[in-house]
């Protein structure tokens, strides 16, 4: 059976290399072929580099498992996924509507087989990327209870200077998206078929301008 890894986005290189090799070890072990690694490099609206991608053209994972036939995406834990609830059951969805697993190390299990959804899987699922919402709002309230701090005592300075211009150059990039977003008649799927750009891209786009 042909599979793909995804590593989810790629914080350090040790890091990264230990998941590849974990998940290769168990492809090896179960009779998987995998076809490809798959990283994605972190999302910053406030990056201002000339050479920084704020987002994939294109979503590779989906193409791989809808162009290529691969049937299992395997990942290491549920936080690979996603960030909230919404995007990581979204992300599974569309790996069912494609007749495709996710394998999570996590929890050593396929949420797809044999045409059948795992209710198991699923019921896991939802507890722990619940737990990784949760883990994710916690840190962010972290973070602006820093910054808050910082502010009061003179040491933060505030947004990053051009952070305005590259809000507007991602709205020029991506006027086609921004034209249609917020009609509730269409859904992402149709979204991106009518823009050629990725759901995920889509999803985000959709978070800062809508």
């Amino acid at each position: 059976m042909n599979a793909i890894i995804y590593t989810g986005v790629r914080i350090d290189q040790q890091n990264h290399e230990k998941r590849i090799n974990e998940l290769k070890e168990v492809a090896r072990h179960k009779g998987w072929i995998i076809d490809a690694v798959i990283s994605e490099t972190v999302f910053d609206p406030d990056d201002t580099s000339e050479d920084k991608e704020y987002y994939q053209e294109h979503d590779p994972v989906f193409s791989y498992v809808y162009e290529r036939g691969a049937k299992i995406v395997l990942v290491t834990e549920v936080g690979c996924l996603g960030k909230n609830v919404a995007d990581i059951l979204k992300f599974v969805e569309t790996l069912h509507e494609y007749k495709a697993g996710l394998y999570i190390q996590q929890f050593d299990m396929v949420s797809f087989e044999n045409g059948k959804e795992n209710t198991t899987f699923m019921l896991l699922l939802q507890m722990m990327a619940s737990a990784v919402e949760i883990e994710a709002n916690s840190r962010k309230e972290r973070q602006k209870e820093g910054i808050e701090l910082a502010r009061l005592q003179g040491k933060y300075p505030g947004r990053k200077k051009g952070a305005k211009a590259s809000r507007e150059r991602l709205m020029e990039k991506y006027k086609d998206i921004i034209a249609i977003i917020n009609d509730h008649n269409l859904s992402l799927r149709q979204i991106a078929a009518q823009t050629n750009h990725s759901i995920n891209t889509i999803r985000k786009i959709k978070k800062m301008f809508s």
